[in-house]
Parts: structure tokens; C-alpha cells; sequence
């Protein structure tokens, strides 16, 4: 097969040259049956076809057991990997839930990969949950008026920026900025103006053993009347009341609180104003931990 004229090749890589198997197949069937042809006039042609066919079983059952055996080492490799990048996402699980949002700050800090690392795991998780409490956020989110600002607080990979970043203003905050949308920061000290944003989200951020100062600091940034949405885990609330009653000596008003799937418990905030007490009783979740396998 004739190729192009001034064809280069690419810097660092071979060239696939695919019809060369293929002239090859062609020329070993055209001896065989050159072969199978002379059988009858020429015995010793007979044994050497006999021997052909059987070195060509031979290499097909060769490169079929060479498959297999990089397969299941591919397999076992793979498998391997899983169970370490598993484990340590359950590891940063249980520090991020037991310590103090600046801590959590200082340990991506140091371990640059520790995020992406944490986020792929929790991606998988998200594929076994009956539903996606961000979807839900979502659907109450878009039915607001163009332009509101919003301050997804704990965003992730900001699925809410990706999905009404045109219509709305949404402001992604997280430990680190994984992309674009999001600005890394601890989420006690957010990098907005007094009474700025009309809406934050809590997704399943609730995380810091100091959640008091991120609901203190969304009283601070949201304006009067601006509403708060928190997704979080059915499980961790020890007491229900307790905490929406905590939840409004820290200035808010609860306008709604649903189960959902019986697995995430959703609360709508209104700010109605100041905060009352820094740490009111009752402002409790337990840590979600992640069963080992």
C-alpha cells in the first residue's frame, strides 16, 4: 500500500502501519492453500502443512494466554489501587469531619493531591446514594430570579456554578480550587462584603468540628431576608429540634425541613437577624464515616 508523499512522521511516536498483518494473513493463507494444493502430488508438502497449522495453533493459543494472564494482572492491579484510594479517602473523610475548618485548610496545604483524591471517592459515593441532594438544591435555585447571587459554600467540583452559572451569579468557595469557579478559602472567613448574597448553600459541607463560624459568616454575608439551603445526611443529626432551634439563635428562621429518600434531611433558612449566641446548644452533627471494607 503506497503511502502519501511527504508523509513525516510524528515526533515521538511509531507509526501504525495496520495493513502490514493484514499482508501478512493474506501471504501465509496463500501458502497454505499453495500447500493443501501439492498434498496430493508431493507427500512431504503434507507434513510441512501439518506443521504450520500446528505452529500457528500454537502462537494463537499463546497470545490468547498472554492476554490473559496481562488481564488479570491489569485486574489486580486496578483492584489494588481502588482499595488504597478507598481507604484513603475514608482517612480524610473522618479528619475532615473530626477537626477544625483552618486544620483542614493546613492538611490540602500540604498534601496537594489529598483533594482530588478525597473528591474521587466521594464521586463514587455519590453513584450508590438513591438521590443527589445538589440536584434538589438545584431545582429550588433555578427558581429564582436572574442574577441572584449565590454562595455555594463547600462547592466541590461546583456542579451549581457549571448548571446556572448563566442565569445566576454563583460564587463556589472551597479548601481548594480544583477549577476555575471555585476560590479556595477556610469557610469561616469568606472573602465576601457584609450582607452581599442573596442565598448560601450548604451541600453536605457541614463538615468542620466549627460549623457554628460558617453559619455565623452566612448570617454576615447574606442580606436580610436571604434564604439558606442546607443538604446534609439524615444520620448526623442527633436531635432534629435542638438544632433548628440552635439554627435560630444564630439568626435565621426556619422556613422548611424535609426527609428525603430517608436519607438527607433538607432545611431552608430565612435571615431574619443578628446573631444571638456564637455557639448555641444544640448546634450538633455526628461525623459521617464511611463503613470500611
Amino acid at each position: 500500500m503506497p503511502e502519501p508523499e511527504n508523509a513525516q512522521p510524528i515526533a515521538g511516536k511509531k507509526r501504525k502501519r495496520p495493513w502490514r498483518k493484514q499482508v501478512r494473513r493474506k501471504a501465509k493463507k496463500a501458502r497454505i492453500q499453495k500447500l493443501k494444493s501439492e498434498v496430493e502430488i508431493n507427500p512431504e508438502s503434507k507434513e510441512e502443512l501439518k506443521g504450520i497449522i500446528s505452529k500457528m495453533i500454537s502462537k494463537r493459543k499463546e497470545r490468547k494466554q498472554k492476554k490473559k494472564e496481562v488481564s488479570t494482572e491489569k485486574s489486580k492491579m486496578n483492584e489494588l489501587e481502588e482499595k488504597l484510594a478507598s481507604s484513603r479517602f475514608r482517612y480524610l473523610n473522618e479528619q475532615l469531619y473530626t477537626m477544625p475548618s483552618k486544620d483542614a485548610v493546613n492538611l490540602f496545604s500540604e498534601d496537594k493531591e489529598a483533594f482530588d483524591v478525597y473528591h474521587k471517592g466521594y464521586r463514587q459515593q455519590v453513584t450508590k446514594w438513591p438521590v443527589n441532594p445538589v440536584n434538589k438544591i438545584i431545582e429550588q435555585l433555578n427558581k429564582l430570579p436572574p442574577g441572584t447571587v449565590i454562595a455555594d459554600l463547600g462547592c466541590g467540583d461546583a456542579k451549581i456554578a457549571k448548571v446556572l452559572g448563566k442565569k445566576m451569579n454563583v460564587k463556589s468557595f472551597d479548601l481548594v480550587a480544583n477549577n476555575p469557579l471555585v476560590t479556595a478559602c477556610d469557610m469561616s472567613k469568606l472573602p465576601l462584603e457584609k450582607e452581599s448574597v442573596d442565598v448560601v448553600v450548604f451541600c453536605l459541607s457541614l463538615m468542620g468540628t466549627n460549623l457554628s463560624d460558617f453559619l455565623r459568616e452566612a448570617n454576615r454575608v447574606l442580606k436580610t431576608d436571604g434564604k439558606v439551603f442546607i443538604a446534609e445526611v439524615w444520620s448526623r443529626f442527633k436531635n432534629l429540634r435542638k438544632f433548628l432551634g440552635a439554627l435560630e439563635k444564630l439568626g435565621f428562621k426556619v422556613i422548611k425541613e424535609k426527609l428525603i429518600n430517608d436519607y438527607f434531611e433538607m432545611i431552608t433558612l430565612k435571615k431574619v437577624g443578628k446573631v444571638e449566641e456564637k455557639k448555641p446548644l444544640g448546634l450538633i452533627l455526628e461525623p459521617c464515616f464511611y463503613k470500611k471494607r
